[in-house]
């Protein structure tokens, strides 16, 4: 059986609007229509414009316009017609939280900002004043682990090392 909670009605908004603009050459009657249900909305405009003087035939305005509107962002398409010109436009906007330090996570769950990445992992280059926890591993003890170069039972910094990979795959090749 499906959850009640999404079945629930949304509610239709309607809005009406209306207005005249007038000078000593031109008087302009518009009004608008807007239906919204959800996060989705349905503009409609009109615009008749009458000369006062020479009596000519003026070109009306006819627009319609959509919005969609997310929890983040909003995209908007609007198209109006007046005489032989069209216009269409449209708008996308997206809006970004604050504290990109506080919104990461690794995977010990302690916080981090942006900055290097090795293989998918965050390195952990600096200690940032948003941890509640100590550091378990930073990137100077990645030493002590397996030593992944090219040399073969080798001598650097007076310390011996040598890639096991390497050396299986090398086996019986090359004297070591």
């Amino acid at each position: 059986m499906a959850d009640k909670k999404s079945y629930k009605k949304k509610k239709l908004d309607v809005t009406f609007g209306g207005g005249i603009y007038d000078d000593e050459y031109v008087t302009e009657p518009r009004a608008s229509m807007g239906i919204g249900k959800g996060d989705s909305k349905l503009d409609f405009t009109v615009r008749k414009p009458f000369s006062k003087k020479t009596k000519e035939k003026i070109s009306s305005e006819i627009g319609l316009g959509y919005t969609k509107e997310g929890k983040n962002s909003s995209f908007n398409v609007t198209g109006t017609k007046r005489g032989k010109s069209k216009d269409l436009s449209f708008n996308y906007s997206r809006s970004f939280t604050n504290g990109g330090y506080n919104t990461h996570k690794d995977d010990d769950g302690r916080k981090y900002g942006p900055g290097p990445t090795y293989r998918g992992k965050k390195l952990r280059l600096y200690k940032m004043p948003v941890l509640d926890k100590p550091i378990k591993k930073d990137i100077f003890e990645a030493s002590k682990e397996a030593y992944t170069g090219s040399y073969i039972k080798s001598e650097l910094d007076g310390k011996k090392v040598s890639n096991k990979s390497y050396e299986k795959y090398y086996k019986g090749m090359i004297d070591v």
